[in-house]
């Protein structure tokens, strides 16, 4: 019995014993072989990581006056994917929200909607963005504000607040630039998702459109997104497309010289040139007689090109082109860059129009059918009989270049586009001598310490297809134009001497009241005459008058610009050339 005893109390022992070293080996296991990994699991319930990327770089002008900085907020978030957990999908805590900062319930809720979930009446202030980042409810709030949610965050699951770099436009420069400097935004999962390396994080804002998207790389930072952004602004200069009317003529004039014409000769101006059986009329209806071509550009004659373009247009085989066309309107016309983008360093740059053969026969087969079927296709409003005509020769010969579709075009008319910045790249080769030159936003990037980093200088795209004779002959005849022809009275006394061509471009249409569309106001320009240093080209939809609207508009730039007429000129030493130096740590320049 005894014996019996000893052997299970030796029993017991040893498995007591084999439990100890059992607990034994598994607590060296948690606590030294894998201590690590659950102390680091323990540091991930009670922590996380925060991403704050460094601030948004400065855009600054050529004289280092501010455009684009960052200014210190406080930002009040919500977290849509932990409020929408709540047993009421967080109704509770954005009211609570509202209440803290003195906003209305309605609006705290809208800004924390994405801007799909509401009916388009309703997405005053919705979120762009997604669930999965912070949205912005204010970034204004006051410290005692932020201390009450912190310090409550009971109370506000799913709401955070924390100090942001805001992105900021200073008034007197930066809003006027909007169409250039753009605006930035929440990222997307096609950022996050690029194929090209670049590393994003949720939570950062990146630019949209302008310099801001351009060049993001380098700007890239934390700033606050503007709810109010929308759609990028549309930037006339490169994304607006308008029948350059009588601007274009330098491109005709040239045209004429390659063709043979003697542009020391006189030509006819009548009121109007008969071509087919419609007549068209000089702009003001009146004959001016035998002038030669300079009086012909600063009077604005536009027959004289009728005739000459007419001309060609024959002589190219008219409605039965020949197999080897001379075309020397479209031919010159391209080599001055109509049809074709400039390469400026923005984003959505539009190419323009160029209506040439080519692209009359594809617009013929995108159209032909409506054309065709006119009557039963167009709205009533449109069944007018210049239009149901009109219809009628685009559906029996809309694929081949017409007379009237030529002398249209002679004079930047018809189906003629360019973007102001297009005029401006033309009449600064006119001015330079000749070099077609691609614009350039940026003209070095800096680092805060003042080290340049990247310079960046025009690239030269190609030459004027011109003697220079001819362009010697279009610099005068420009000068003509504002001492003798339709601008005289816009510049009379402007203190500087300026280059430059009216342009008045008719616009067919209704506008929304019913009445009829005002004429687009054009005035392209260069100055000083002799030295030039400045390209300016004014564009004024529904404007009327070239030389009224855009003519003036542009001698009160040229006024500010080099300080005559009592005002103070922006620029007394000249254009600026080299690289402003920069103090970020005051937001401004030295």
């Amino acid at each position: 019995m005894r014996n019996r005893t000893s052997l299970t109390l030796f029993v017991v022992q040893i498995f007591i014993a084999s439990l100890m070293f059992a607990l034994l080996g598994r607590l060296f296991y948690l606590q030294i072989a894998d201590g690590p990994r659950y102390q680091q699991a323990a540091l991930d319930i009670q922590s996380r990581d925060i991403v704050t990327p460094a601030l948004r770089g400065l855009i600054v002008d050529s004289e280092g006056n501010l455009l684009a900085m960052n200014k210190a907020g406080l930002m009040v978030t919500a977290d849509r994917s932990l409020l929408d957990r709540t047993s009421d999908k967080g109704v509770s805590v954005l009211t609570r929200v509202a209440d803290v900062l003195g906003l209305e319930y309605s609006d705290v809720y809208a800004r924390t909607r994405l801007c799909g979930e509401l009916e388009k009446g309703e997405r005053n202030g919705c979120w762009n963005g997604n669930r999965y980042q912070p949205i912005p409810i204010t970034k204004e709030a006051t410290e005692n504000q932020v201390l009450t949610i912190v310090e409550r965050s009971d109370l506000f699951p799913g709401i955070s607040a924390e100090p942001v770099s805001i992105r900021y436009y200073p008034s007197y420069s930066g809003e006027r630039a909007t169409h250039v400097l753009g605006y930035i935004g929440p990222i997307t999962e096609a950022n996050l998702n690029n194929d090209k390396g670049i590393r994003y994080y949720r939570n950062e804002l990146i630019g949209k459109a302008g310099i801001e998207f351009v060049y993001d790389q380098e700007l890239r930072g934390k700033p606050l997104y503007s709810e109010t952004a929308g759609v990028p602004a549309l930037s006339r200069a490169i994304q607006g497309t308008y029948a350059p009317a009588s601007t274009f003529k330098v491109v005709s004039l040239s045209a004429a010289a390659a063709a043979g014409y003697n542009i020391k000769g006189t030509y006819n101006c009548p009121a109007e040139v008969q071509v087919g059986n419609r007549a068209f009329k000089n702009f003001d209806s009146k004959p001016v007689g035998r002038i030669n071509l300079t009086t012909a550009m600063a009077i604005s004659c536009d027959s004289i090109w009728y005739q000459i373009a007419y001309d060609e247009w024959v002589r190219d085989g008219g409605l039965k082109p020949k197999a080897s066309v001379n075309d020397y309107f479209f031919k010159t016309a391209s080599s001055f860059g109509v049809g074709k983008k400039t390469g400026i360093d923005l984003p959505s740059e539009l190419s323009g129009r160029l209506p040439n053969r080519d692209w009359k026969k594809k617009w013929y087969e995108s159209n032909k059918d409506f054309y065709c079927n006119y009557q039963d296709r167009a709205p009533k409003a449109q069944q007018t009989a210049y239009l149901k005509e009109l219809a009628r020769e685009n559906c029996i010969d809309g694929d081949k270049v017409r007379a009237g579709d030529m002398v249209n075009f002679s004079i930047g008319q018809g189906d003629t586009l360019l973007t102001p910045l297009q005029l401006a790249v033309m009449y600064t080769a006119i001015a330079n001598g000749g070099t077609l030159v691609q614009p350039e936003v940026a003209r070095a990037i800096v680092t805060p310490s003042g080290e340049v980093v990247k310079k960046f200088t025009p690239a030269v795209k190609g030459s004027l297809p011109i003697e220079k004779k001819t362009l010697n002959f279009l610099q005068g005849a420009l000068r003509a134009v504002v001492t003798s022809g339709t601008a005289r009275g816009s510049f009379s006394g402007v203190g500087v001497e300026v280059s430059g061509k009216t342009g008045t471009g008719q616009v067919f249409g209704k506008n929304p009241n019913g009445s009829s569309k005002d004429d687009t106001s054009w005035f392209a320009s260069y100055a000083p005459s002799k030295d030039p240093q400045y390209t300016v080209v004014m564009m004024v939809s529904q404007g009327g008058f070239g030389a009224t609207t855009s003519g003036y508009g542009v001698r009160k730039i040229y006024e500010h610009i080099f300080g005559t007429n009592g005002q103070v000129a922006i620029f007394p030493n000249g254009a600026p050339s080299g690289i402003p130096k920069i103090d970020p740590t005051k937001g401004g320049t030295k």
